[in-house]
This record gives C-alpha cells, structure tokens and sequence, in this order.
C-alpha cells in the first residue's frame, strides 16, 4: 500500500482502489469499441495468433497495469504509467486512473 499526502488530505493508492476501478469500468464498452474498429492483440485469437480480447482478457490485462503501477508506486515521485494494447494506468497525486485509448496525439 501506498500513501500519498496532499492539500492536506491523506490519500491512498492500494488494491482497494484498484478493486475500486475494476469494479466501475466497463470492460464490455471497451471490447465493443475494438470489435467495431478491429483493433487485435497479437495473441488474442482463439488460435493464439491476432484477436479481438475476450472482456475476461481486458479485465485480467488491466488488473496487472493497476497492480504494477501500485506496486511500483514512489512517493517522491507520484507520476506514473502503464499501458498495452491500449489500456493505459496513470498514478497522480490524487489517485489512480484506467483508460482505454483508441486515438491520440501530442506535439512533445
């Protein structure tokens, strides 16, 4: 577990928030999205070759991001990221974040 303090307020990264986020986001939303853009995993076929993920394989994929992000989390440093396939963790100072990305830029 990993504390975090800031304006005053305790806050806390844990297994509990992420129990917190598996809980609230919605998996299905995300593999219904890949279906209609045919976005594959390498290894998400039936076969084992390219595929569209199962909901279960998102839900264990992103359980890891959020664990490792947790896990790895530095207090003198509260930024951090994971991500595959799209799904992206990002640590804050104020808690943790999932999301599914399917377009993005920036210019750095």
């Amino acid at each position: 577990m990993a504390f975090i303090n800031g304006n005053d307020t305790e806050k806390t990264i844990s297994l509990e928030t992420v129990a917190i986020i598996m809980s609230r986001f919605d998996f299905q939303r995300v593999r219904d999205c890949m279906e209609r853009d045919n976005h594959t995993w390498f290894n998400a076929g039936e076969d084992g070759g390219p595929g569209i993920p199962s909901v279960e394989a998102l839900r264990l994929t992103a359980r890891r991001l959020l664990t490792n992000v947790v896990n790895d989390f530095n207090p003198a440093r509260p930024y951090g990221n994971s991500g595959t396939g799209g799904l992206c963790v990002y640590s804050f100072p104020w808690g943790l974040e999932l999301v599914y990305k399917f377009e993005s830029y920036s210019n750095y």
